[in-house]
Order: structure tokens, then C-alpha cells, then sequence
């Protein structure tokens, strides 16, 4: 965690300017765009023509009256949303780690017609914890006080397990202004005609606009499904604990293609490699250990098991989500794993070939980068069955597998 904090500190003043620029932006708009939001009330049907309770802007000091009203409005319209809000039946986490597949896995399981989706909920939450500790930026949400001080572990880790579950739940007033604005909303394609909305419609009244398209597609969809790559299984153990709709799962990636993958896109430096494999490895480690402890409700699959066996691994998601595996979404999984697809797209979900997709690190890793990977990452390998390397021969040969029987149970 050290060695990331290091690394994220050349994030820090690009991710600091976003969103200190995303709630300037939320405060001006309370102002100047203060226009009435009836209309937007009596097309959803949750304010009533008859008995307006908008306030007219004037100007002078009752602009800030006017900016008030506006803002208690906007909160009566979505408290009307959610006062008798049952939500999906089952609320699924996938849960995993920088570049181990999780795009590709979320891809199939958003397939259903069932699903209302959401693509790395925390990005922006994230952020917000890297602002150094003298920068007080709110999270600003409809529903109650806006938070400060992020950066702090217990906030940060106490806030995402919220915001999850506002997603998972429908109940959006949870979450703050600028996740809702985030550009990974786009990644989904039940939140994306929300995300075009937004475009159309800016600022925060433009926000209130459209969220009927996230309430009433989320509210119709008997499943939730978040994914995220930014907690740890800890965190949503206690969510699992809370929350007796929630499945978990766990998605795991041999640790050299994850850390090859990760070492592409600029996540830590090659001389960083021993550091920050010797931290990822005992995370997953303690991750694992923690995840077994819940056989019932949370699955781990293995990356490589999915791309080898897509229909099958694909089948038992469904099983143990309890959705159909309809024959649409089978035609599905054949177009993007086994039809000819872009080869050389990393964040594309389409793979001509599902195999050669998570074999591909071992033709880019070099012999001494696998067997520091191996040494520091082998209480991973033990249990979940990944065998390491004994050659280069052995390493380039793609007919040799480097996955075996795992010491736990897993998806296969």
C-alpha cells in the first residue's frame, strides 16, 4: 500500500485539479443554473402542478433563498423516488484487481436483460482520497451533509461501502454529484443513455433531469452488478454482511500477466517491480483467505478457467447469480471470444481468441521478471494453482500450462 500511495503521487495533482474542478463546477452551477426544475418534477410525476414548490429567483440576497429552495426541491423529487424503492433481488459485486480481466468478465454477465450495471463506481471516490490532507474538497450527495477529510482511510473505506451499495440498492441519492458525472459511466450499457443525458443536459439541475434513467432502469432489473477494481475483500465482506442480497466474485488473474499488464500501462516502474509484486501478492493473499471463509455467497474464478472454458465458466456465473443463460447471450460469448475480434486491443472485450488472450504476457515477460514474480507471488500460486517457471523454453512454449489443480474451491 506504501509503494502505491508513493506511485499515486504522481496522479495526485492531475486527480487534485479534476476534482477540485468538478465541485467548482457543482457549486457554480447551483447558481447559475437556479431555473425552475417544475417542469422536470411533473414530468416524472413527483411534483405536483397544482401545488408548486418552487420559489421564484429574484435578485439580491434572495438569490441565496432561491438557491436554497432550489436544492430542497431537487431533494423532495428523489426522496418521492426512493420512498417505496424495492430494488433488484440480487446485488452482485465482482470484485478484483487492475487488469485481471474484470472488463471482459462484467461484459458477459451484462449481457442478460436482467442487469442494471455499473463500470468502477469508486474512480472518482478514489480521488478524492489522494487529495493531500490539507485539501478539503466535500463529496456532496442529495441525501445528507457533504463529507470531508477522504483521505482518511476510515472515511474513505466507510464512503465506498455506501456508494457500492447506493448502486447496488437504487438509491442514487447516496451517491455523490461527481461519480454520478464520471466518465465510466459510459462503460455500461445500462448507464450509458444516463451518461448521454448528462451530456446533453449539464449541471446539477441537468444532473436531477436525468436520473429517472437510472431510477427506472435500475428499479425494473431484478439484478445489480458492480465492478471494481478499488476495495478489498474486507470491506466487502461487511457489505456482505449487511446486505443479505449481496454475492461476491472474486476474480483472479495469474499474478506475472496482472503485473505485466499493470507494468504496460505505467502503474509502477520496472525497477519497482520486487516492491510492488511483494505487496500486490500479499494482498491477494489475505484477499483469498478472507473469501473462503464464505463459500455460499462469494465464487472465485480464475481468469484463465473463463477465457479457456468461456461457455462453461460463463453458464456457472449465471448459476450462481441465479439469471438464464439464454441462447442470445451464448451467440454472445462467441462473438467476442472465438469470431475473429481485434487481436491487440488490452481494453477491449473482444478476443479472437479468449486462450491466446491470457497466455499473452508470457511472450512479452522476461526470464528474471517471471521468476522474481514467482518467488515473491508463490503463497498466490499454492493456492490457486498457478505452477511456476523452470525454463525460457518452458515459459515461450504456449502448449506448456501454467495452471493446475488449486488448493481451494473454485469456479471450473
Amino acid at each position: 500500500m506504501r509503494l502505491t500511495a508513493i506511485r499515486g503521487m504522481g496522479c495526485t495533482c492531475k486527480g487534485s485539479i479534476i476534482v477540485i474542478f468538478l465541485v467548482a463546477a457543482t457549486s457554480l452551477t447551483f447558481f447559475y443554473q437556479t431555473s425552475s426544475i417544475k417542469d422536470i418534477g411533473e414530468r416524472t410525476g413527483y411534483l405536483s402542478p397544482r401545488k408548486s414548490l418552487i420559489q421564484p429567483i429574484n435578485n439580491g440576497t434572495d438569490k441565496l433563498t432561491g438557491l436554497a429552495s432550489t436544492i430542497e426541491n431537487v431533494k423532495t423529487v428523489i426522496a418521492r423516488y426512493e420512498q417505496n424503492i424495492r430494488g433488484p433481488e440480487i446485488n452482485v459485486l465482482l470484485l478484483t484487481y487492475m487488469r485481471s480481466g474484470s472488463t471482459f468478465t462484467a461484459d458477459l454477465l451484462q449481457q442478460s436483460p436482467d442487469v442494471f450495471y455499473v463500470f468502477e463506481p469508486l474512480t472518482t471516490l478514489l480521488r478524492y482520497g489522494m487529495l493531500p490532507p490539507f485539501v478539503y474538497i466535500p463529496v456532496v450527495t442529495f441525501d445528507q451533509a457533504p463529507v470531508y477529510h477522504l483521505q482518511k482511510m476510515n472515511n474513505f473505506k466507510m464512503f465506498s461501502k455506501r456508494l457500492l451499495n447506493a448502486f447496488l440498492t437504487c438509491t442514487f441519492s447516496q451517491v455523490d454529484m461527481a461519480t454520478l458525472l464520471q466518465y465510466h459511466v459510459r462503460n455500461s450499457l445500462t448507464t450509458l443513455p444516463f451518461y448521454n443525458c448528462t451530456r446533453q443536459y449539464r449541471g446539477i439541475l441537468g444532473l436531477f433531469r436525468c436520473l429517472p434513467h437510472l431510477y427506472e432502469r435500475c428499479q425494473r432489473s431484478p439484478v445489480s452488478i458492480a465492478k471494481t477494481i478499488r476495495t478489498r475483500m474486507q470491506t466487502a465482506v461487511e457489505m456482505l454482511q449487511s446486505n443479505p442480497k449481496l454475492k461476491i466474485i472474486h476474480l483472479i488473474r495469474d499474478p506475472r500477466g496482472t503485473l505485466m499488464s499493470e507494468l504496460r500501462f505505467g502503474r509502477f516502474r520496472k525497477s519497482e517491480l520486487l516492491t510492488y509484486a511483494t505487496t500486490f501478492c500479499k494482498n491477494v493473499t489475505e484477499d483469498l483467505e478472507i473469501a473462503r471463509t464464505h463459500p455460499d455467497r462469494i465464487k472465485i474464478i480464475r481468469y484463465e478457467d473463463l477465457c479457456d472454458n468461456p461457455f462453461l465458466l460463463s453458464k456457472k456465473l449465471y448459476d450462481f447469480i441465479g439469471m438464464e443463460f439464454t441462447s442470445e447471450i451464448k451467440k454472445y460469448i462467441h462473438s467476442v471470444t472465438s469470431a475473429g475480434n481485434e487481436v491487440n486491443c488490452p481494453l477491449c472485450t473482444s478476443r479472437a481468441d479468449s486462450k491466446m488472450a491470457s497466455k499473452r504476457w508470457r511472450q512479452q515477460i522476461t526470464i528474471k521478471d517471471a521468476l522474481t514474480i514467482d518467488n515473491v507471488c508463490s503463497n498466490v500460486f499454492h493456492i490457486m494453482g498457478y505452477k511456476p517457471v523452470n525454463s525460457l523454453d518452458e515459459l515461450r512454449n504456449l502448449n506448456v500450462s501454467f495452471v493446475a489443480e488449486p488448493k481451494i474451491n473454485v469456479l471450473r
